[in-house]
């Protein structure tokens, strides 16, 4: 049974998991209790170690510390002359916020003790932040706070970019020595068991499954995107167990029937309707209200599926890679049947996906302007919802209407 509460206090529910050690924890102070310091350490150190390498060429952080034009011969030389001199500038008063949290002079005779003689080019990063007495390591971190290096929009930039962006906006080939968050990904490979569609079934493909196929896609990408395209084997059993409740897709439906989507705007809207549902995993806990994170979620899909369905080589790469995700024995041996089935209905959606002559070119690229109308329509719906001052939920309650309509329609079944 997945773990509910949080690993630290053990009382509230947990929203987030530790991406290094996968610990499910609920708050920032949580994440951050002594029981918990290595990692937390480790991320003061990477996130360091990214801000001061995202800004080593620039002609204005030379300048700022006396430099001359000549660039350091590798970025973690120039990356240990910034932190430098983020230290030297608390440690001589030129620190604004350390003020408030940093008088006592005897920890800054410590800290200047502690700096006499550093050699940069043999001492570590986390040896420069072990040389911080208490308050100034809390001061300091203020400081990274203040500087907005632990701001979202530095989080998302430390997301590696999923591989279908990269697929449709250039080369997927970059230069090894780029910082892993704007490393491209690999595109998945193609199932080795892809045959045929006619050699699975005689009877005529159903009009619902290539919006079926946008709900998997939809699925995959938020759960790709949870885990940060992170796949280990416990990481594996997380992500199934988040694939089989945001997907009606991939569950056995009642009278051995099936369900089936009817559009595009369904499909990603079902999808959406989940997420927001499960907002305790997918969802900060920073933003009280829903509407922002939802919208953001929303956005996200609609653009996801565009570049996922548009070409037949990500959709069929995409779809390979779920199968795989269910492919692998689960530790619990309960769930080997079920995760049997799910990969056999999978690759029967793959194998659509892949035969030319049940799904043209031109099906994917119809799908992939439908995605993106849906979601301009969506954003113009927003707009006029605002003015007038509809309530833009009676929309998407609407949909959900539709959906369980449609979810009682026994429909062809897939295998």
């Amino acid at each position: 049974m997945q773990q509910t509460n949080c690993g630290i206090c053990t009382s509230q529910p947990f929203k987030y998991t530790c991406p290094r050690c996968n610990l499910n924890y609920c708050s920032l102070s949580c994440y951050k209790h002594e029981s918990h310091l290595q990692c937390t350490e480790s991320f003061y150190k990477d996130n360091i170690q990214q801000e001061m390498q995202s800004k080593g060429g620039s002609a204005a952080s030379k300048y700022y510390l006396g430099e001359e034009t000549k660039v350091p011969d590798t970025s973690e030389a120039d990356m240990k002359r910034k932190m430098m001199q983020l230290l030297q500038r608390f440690e001589s008063g030129d620190h604004g916020a350390f003020d408030e949290e940093v008088g006592e002079e005897d920890d800054d005779d410590v800290l200047e003790e502690r700096l006499k003689g550093l050699d940069l080019d043999s001492i570590s990063v986390e040896d420069l932040i072990a040389l911080l007495p208490e308050s100034h390591l809390k001061a300091f971190e203020t400081q990274i706070q203040q500087s907005g290096l632990l701001d979202s929009e530095t989080f998302t930039d430390a997301l590696t970019t999923p591989w279908w962006i990269h697929t449709n906006s250039g080369s997927l080939i970059q230069d090894i020595d780029e910082p892993k968050s704007s490393q491209s990904q690999t595109i998945p490979s193609h199932l080795s068991s892809i045959v045929p569609f006619s050699t699975l079934t005689k009877a005529q493909p159903h009009s619902s499954l290539p919006f079926n196929i946008a709900e998997l896609l939809c699925i995959y990408s938020i759960v790709w995107r949870h885990f940060n395209g992170e796949f280990s084997l416990e990481e594996e059993q997380d992500a199934r167990t988040l694939l089989t409740q945001l997907s009606l897709i991939l569950k056995d439906q009642e009278g051995g029937g099936s369900f089936g989507y009817d559009s595009v705007e369904s499909a990603v809207i079902g999808v959406w309707d989940r997420v927001i549902r499960m907002n305790s995993i997918f969802l900060p806990d920073t933003i009280s209200s829903s509407e922002a994170p939802a919208k953001k979620v929303l956005e996200v899909l609609f653009t996801d599926l565009q570049h996922l369905i548009s070409s037949r080589n990500t959709v069929v790469a995409a779809l390979s890679h779920l199968h795989d995700i269910f492919a692998t024995k689960p530790q619990v041996k309960e769930f080997k049947k079920m995760y049997q089935r799910i990969s056999k209905k999978i690759l029967f959606y793959t194998c659509f996906a892949a035969d030319s002559i049940v799904s043209p070119d031109t099906l994917w690229k119809m799908l992939g302007r439908q995605a993106m109308v849906c979601a301009a329509n969506r954003n113009t719906m927003e707009q006029q919802d605002s003015v007038l001052g509809h309530n833009a939920e009676y929309v998407r309650e609407e949909v959900l209407k539709t959906m369980q309509r449609e979810e009682r329609k026994d429909l062809v079944t897939e295998i």
